[in-house]
């Protein structure tokens, strides 16, 4: 498939520009192995295609997008790292390998995490394709969504072990678990289309057009997750469940949690329509993450 294509061609770009940010970014501390243990764990790289895609679709080059596109990486990383931890979701494994906190320890996780943020921000820096105040913007994009990813972390933590009360319906229900990830899974992918539209100098109306998409975009992708956790798990019970959290399965059901899925993603499509041509890409891009099965 043509998307299977670009995909894969956008994702070799990434880890070779990638695989140069680490080279010279190395150094012999333990810290610096741990982030490195963190940035080559195998991963979709989902986040960094995306952002290039967008780029393509408004006609952005990639050389503009490459450092920022790396610095969205870094900030996902850490999150990751962060949530790993004892005090957050305690996971022994992610990707299929040991956890940072279990590979070093938990000290040198939480740093590791820490610094994952900071060398984003250098990538965004030390950019020599985009222009001081394009930075000044790329940052404030970037501060803005992870402090939102932040809270959404916090949400998570203060309605673990909660019990599904039973005068709230599902509509309550439903918007909180949409707030949470609003805020956990959709604000960082948003930075996937605010930012290149930043780059493109696009005004405020298709800015705030294009990152509305990348917000539900995010909702899109952790409906899959929790879907592909249920079907895991073999009993219809996702990660986040297991911790106390409400789902879309644990609300819905798998089935109709599918639906939502693709519904959400036929409205996506419908959004990305206004770009003609140029999204076709895209549009195939939201119907891979709707179906993925890893």
């Amino acid at each position: 498939m043509k998307i299977d294509n670009n995909i894969k061609g956008l994702r070799e770009f990434f880890e070779a520009d990638l695989a140069k940010f680490l080279h010279q970014m190395h150094d012999d501390t333990r810290l610096w192995q741990a982030c490195d243990y963190c940035l080559t764990a195998p991963g979709k790289r989902i986040r960094p295609v995306l952002t290039l895609m967008v780029g393509q679709m408004i006609g952005v080059p990639l050389e503009k997008l490459i450092n920022y596109s790396a610095a969205i990486e870094f900030l996902h990383n850490s999150s990751l790292v962060h949530d790993d931890l004892p005090g957050i979701d305690n996971d022994d494994y992610r990707r299929g390998r040991l956890t940072c906190h279990k590979q070093y320890d938990e000290g040198t996780a939480i740093l590791a995490g820490d610094a994952l943020i900071v060398l984003a921000y250098q990538l965004i820096c030390y950019d020599s394709h985009i222009s001081n105040d394009q930075k000044q913007i790329l940052v404030n994009i970037l501060s803005d969504a992870f402090y939102k990813l932040c809270i959404g972390q916090v949400l998570d933590l203060a309605n673990m072990g909660h019990q599904r009360s039973d005068n709230q319906n599902v509509e309550e229900l439903f918007l909180e678990l949409k707030r949470r990830h609003l805020h956990k899974t959709g604000a960082l992918m948003s930075c996937c289309f605010s930012g290149p539209a930043a780059i493109a100098g696009e005004n405020d109306n298709k800015f705030e057009f294009l990152t509305n998409i990348g917000e539900h975009l995010g909702l899109l992708f952790q409906m899959t997750d929790d879907i592909l956790d249920a079907q895991e798990s073999g009993n219809t019970q996702a990660q986040d469940e297991r911790l106390g959290l409400i789902t879309y399965v644990s609300l819905f059901g798998i089935d109709e949690a599918r639906r939502y899925a693709k519904h959400s993603a036929d409205e996506i499509i419908e959004k990305l329509s206004s770009f003609g041509g140029k999204a076709e890409d895209l549009k195939e891009f939201v119907r891979y993450i709707e179906s993925r099965t890893v």
